[in-house]
């Protein structure tokens, strides 16, 4: 009888790819943490970091829906940010209703920190790859990410369409 020549490196096995990539996401996570360690932020509070500072100021509903996680998650960890100074919760001008949160001069600063451990860690994740390569991987996982958010936007409207 014939031995099977799958491997764990062989694409066919199920569900192989994906627990790579989990793998890889979580040790990722976990480096980066420790790179921010000097900086007084959590693991996830440096992506609410950037995503302000990129927009200027936002609402928490809009860091829940661009980071994919659920607007309780987001409101907790603003509050953390709130108390190390790093953000500031300003109410609307023309709604009252509409709460935007925004960087204090702490947060800009804490940001160039951010970027900086960013940097690092991504040098140290990516230092056996040459430029070609880096480039395909950010392809590959660009097309993973809209594979992802169609079935995503796929399941959320058949169950808006089932709620209603």
């Amino acid at each position: 009888m014939a031995k099977s020549n799958k491997s764990n490196d062989d694409p066919a096995i199920d569900g192989a790819i994906l627990n790579q990539l989990q793998g890889v996401a979580r040790q990722a996570r976990t480096h980066m943490a420790r790179h921010l360690l000097d900086t007084g932020l959590y693991a996830g509070q440096e992506q609410i970091i950037n995503l302000i500072a990129a927009n200027q100021s936002m609402t928490s509903g809009e860091i829940a829906n661009a980071l994919g996680v659920r607007p309780p998650t987001i409101t907790k960890s603003i509050m953390r940010l709130q108390e190390q100074g790093f953000v500031e919760r300003t109410t609307g001008h023309e709604d009252g209703r509409i709460v935007r949160v925004s960087l204090t001069d702490a947060g800009h600063q804490i940001l160039k920190k951010v970027n900086k451990a960013t940097r690092r860690a991504e040098k140290q994740t990516l230092k056996n790859l040459s430029g070609k390569q880096q480039k395909q991987l950010r392809k590959s996982l660009n097309i993973l990410m809209q594979n992802l958010q169609k079935r995503d936007n796929k399941a959320r409207n058949m169950q808006a369409k089932r709620n209603n």
